[in-house]
């Protein structure tokens, strides 16, 4: 819903001499678009019996995906390359954990060609779980989370019977499952901080208790198959207390 003042603010900072736009992770939503493919059949749907922490997208997905995004934010997209080609500026991209797809190669391409940049050079993609400009050190921060974390650092690739696809970690199946559901009937849930209250306000505006119950249970399920070793009991006991509130 920014787009326009994204687009204001490149256009201003790129006249005050030269800047290092970082972006620190999770500027492109690809856990909640792959879901969404997935769901009208632009992608292949996942298998349930997959929430083991291999459910992730190939790179074909997820270059389908980035179109998906550019299509729907073009001018902020091409804002980013005309922003580096106007001065001595770069836009540095540090992967978050809903975007950790910008790993792969061919969406690299892929989203400096949508950019529009002929300056190539001063379009960087980390690979890395940081960056250090100088004494400054920025990074998502998803690795120090244990919820979100992926097992194999910034570069969480695992092998699968059809190729070479994303590790996906609980927090990636839990809103391929559960939040993206919730938010469809209340988009601005996403919106609340903590997560948690979004899911309070889903479980206090359903009138079908039975309904909550076994999405606890589901959900309970799922922290256990995605994150057997490292259970979050925080995140089990809180929704545990939303279903019996």
């Amino acid at each position: 819903f920014a787009d326009d003042a994204f687009v204001a603010m490149l256009s201003e900072q790129a006249m005050r001499g030269p800047t290092d736009l970082v972006i620190a992770g999770d500027f492109f939503e690809f856990w909640q678009v792959v879901a969404g493919l997935r769901r009208d059949g632009r992608l292949p749907a996942r298998d349930a019996s997959a929430a083991d922490r291999h459910g992730g997208a190939t790179e074909r997905e997820a270059q389908t995906a980035l179109a998906a995004i550019v299509a729907a934010h073009p001018d902020a997209v091409r804002a980013l390359g005309r922003f580096v080609d106007r001065g001595d500026h770069r836009v540095i991209i540090v992967p978050g954990n809903h975007d950790a797809e910008l790993g792969w190669p061919w969406v690299q391409r892929d989203l400096a060609a949508a950019t529009g940049a002929a300056a190539l050079d001063r379009l960087v993609f980390v690979d890395a779980a940081a960056a250090q400009i100088g004494p400054v050190w920025i990074e998502h921060g998803h690795q120090r989370d244990g919820a979100n974390a992926f097992a194999r650092g910034h570069a969480p690739f695992v092998a699968r019977a059809e190729g070479c696809a994303l590790e996906a970690n609980w927090g990636d199946v839990f809103v391929d499952a559960f939040y993206s559901d919730v938010e469809r009937t209340w988009p601005f849930i996403d919106n609340l901080i903590p997560e948690s209250a979004g899911i309070a306000w889903a479980f206090a505006e359903s009138p079908d208790r039975a309904h909550q119950a076994q999405a606890v249970v589901g959900f309970l399920r799922l922290l256990t198959q995605v994150q057997p070793g490292e259970f979050n009991w925080r995140t089990a006991m809180g929704a545990l207390h939303l279903a019996y509130v």
